[in-house]
């Protein structure tokens, strides 16, 4: 687990935490609960961290705690909160299940 996980983790624990609009609506679209998105993050697996120059804040992917894992959630490592920025399924063409932990596929 990654130093910016644990804060994150950390911050859920202590209730902080917000919502995009965009998460909330493929929550809704895809009925996944916030219960669902804070036991993802809590007890789930960091599968990736995103530092890219085009956002102020590093993005760690979390995956859903299940032995049959569906779902992602991205979490944008913002200060005071975190912000949960999407959720979305893991698609077989994008994500490769290797050992319990999706793993992304190298392009061709």
């Amino acid at each position: 687990m990654s130093e910016r996980g644990n804060n994150i983790k950390q911050k859920i624990r202590q209730n902080q935490c917000q919502f995009t609009s965009h998460a909330l609506n493929r929550m809704n679209q895809r009925k996944i609960w916030k219960n669902d998105v804070f036991n993802a993050i809590l007890f789930g697996v960091e599968v990736e961290i995103q530092e890219d120059g085009n956002y102020p804040d590093t993005h760690i992917l979390f995956q859903e705690h299940s032995p049959n894992p569906e779902f992602c959630i991205v979490v944008a490592d913002s200060e005071p909160d975190p912000f949960v920025i999407t959720v979305f399924y893991f698609y077989e063409n994008i994500w490769e299940y290797r050992g319990n932990v999706y793993q992304r596929r190298k392009r061709k």
